[in-house]
């Protein structure tokens, strides 16, 4: 585990939740920022962080990661892709104390 070898493990994962006091139902990209999951949208919910990272020129986006428009950025795409893949940030939508 580590910041240039792949996802957090458990244990430090919860550390990073304890230490940024973030509540319940709160990841944290790969970028850092805290991130939770959106309304449904085409049939998924996926993970926002709010932040205006991208272009506001592709379709469904304003530039904004969030949920209003449907569209998130790429360090929250990845957590997306985990979970559908079963990776490391799935085993973290299993856990009681994430939502």
């Amino acid at each position: 585990c580590g910041p240039d070898n792949g996802c957090n493990c458990t244990a430090c994962f919860q550390l990073d939740l304890e230490a940024r006091q973030l509540p319940h139902g709160y990841f944290l990209n790969r970028a850092g920022f805290a991130v939770r999951r959106g309304e449904p949208w085409m049939g998924r919910r996926r993970f926002y962080c709010g932040r205006r990272v991208m272009h506001p020129s592709m379709q469904y986006n304003d530039g904004w990661c969030g949920d209003d428009d449907g569209e998130n950025c790429e360090s929250c795409r990845i957590i997306d892709k985990q979970i559908a893949l079963g990776g490391c940030y799935y085993r973290f939508t299993q856990y009681p104390f994430v939502g």
